[in-house]
């Protein structure tokens, strides 16, 4: 559900960065992957059902189509 990706998204990521940085970017869902990857390499806190659950939703919300 996106509540829940929003919540993950703000657990997960907040840590580090404001939710500007993700909310102005515009990736395919490949490139979340690997950013969403790289950022729990790099300590954000997420299991792998919450990473694909999170990657699925920003490429669905935030992808390369700028009118989302």
């Amino acid at each position: 559900a996106d509540a829940e990706a929003e919540e993950l998204l703000k657990r997960a990521c907040t840590s580090c960065h404001a939710l500007d940085r993700v909310n102005d970017s515009r990736f395919s869902p490949d490139r979340w992957r690997v950013v969403t990857v790289d950022m729990r390499e790099r300590g954000a806190k997420m299991a792998d059902e919450e990473l694909e659950r999170l990657v699925e939703w920003l490429g669905r919300t935030k992808g390369t189509n700028p009118n989302q």
